[in-house]
């Protein structure tokens, strides 16, 4: 085999690099919320493009002095449409991901949620509260979401085990059990924003959101790799390997 010198390795690897997104087999939607400016949060998997509204901003402040969308704590959100959850319908389970830096708690911090709480997340000083079933109920966190820190946080659910379950950092950190029975999953997913009215709206920044259509497996949650920054499909299988294998029917 002829050997690669050093020009040669470099161009393997960032030919890999350029191959090698955030995207694997369970992903269906990626919103890097690192636009900068205008109304259009870009899924870069599936073009399902979200839309920015209210007080949502841009800063530099992102991870490792990365863009980032800012939520001000009125009345910001960032909407994803209602064709995102109902990819999940099929596989009845999904999962959401993404960084967060919270900049305090105002009570019930919405980190996502839907009109009728059929996919939805808040964030409080002791935990949690979520749910897919229309009302949701309490998820006490091991350890609760810090303020001022990024941190990588994990949401999922799956029909067959009946668990919500919520991850920080690669750990898991609680879990409650949802109604029994198939969900309809259809409706808009709103980033930072109460629209079931419960809680109040984010303060602190987002980025790197993610959707899958499949359901992190205790305890084998790890952080998702930021774009681009991957160097081959042997890591993209290890960045994926915090989620079940899809069944084949």
């Amino acid at each position: 085999m002829q050997r690669l010198n050093r020009f040669g390795i470099a161009a393997v690897l960032l030919g890999a690099v350029a191959a090698v997104e955030p995207v694997h087999a369970a992903m269906i939607d990626y919103y890097a919320l690192n636009e900068g400016s205008g109304t259009t949060a870009i899924d870069s998997v599936n073009g399902r493009n979200g839309t920015i509204s209210g007080n949502v901003t841009y800063t530099s402040n992102g991870r490792n002095g990365t863009t980032a969308a800012l939520f001000g704590g009125t009345n910001g959100a960032i909407s994803l449409p209602g064709s995102v959850l109902n990819a999940v319908n099929g596989s009845q389970e999904v999962s959401l991901t993404m960084w967060v830096n919270m900049s305090a708690y105002n009570g019930y911090e919405t980190i996502f949620d839907t009109p009728s709480r059929q996919f939805s997340l808040w964030a409080t000083p002791s935990g949690g509260w979520g749910g897919t079933d229309g009302f949701g109920g309490p998820i006490p966190f091991a350890t609760p979401l810090a303020v001022n820190q990024w941190q990588f946080l994990a949401v999922s659910y799956a029909a067959d085990h009946q668990r919500f379950d919520v991850f920080v950092n690669g750990v898991f950190e609680g879990s409650r059990t949802p109604a029994t029975g198939i969900k309809t999953f259809n409706q808009v997913i709103s980033l930072g924003f109460n629209t079931s009215g419960g809680g109040t709206p984010f303060q602190g920044m987002m980025q790197e959101v993610s959707i899958y259509d499949t359901a992190y497996v205790p305890p084998n949650a790890a952080p998702e790799p930021a774009p681009m920054a991957l160097a081959g499909a042997g890591l993209l299988a290890l960045a994926a390997g915090g989620f079940r294998r899809k069944r084949r029917g």
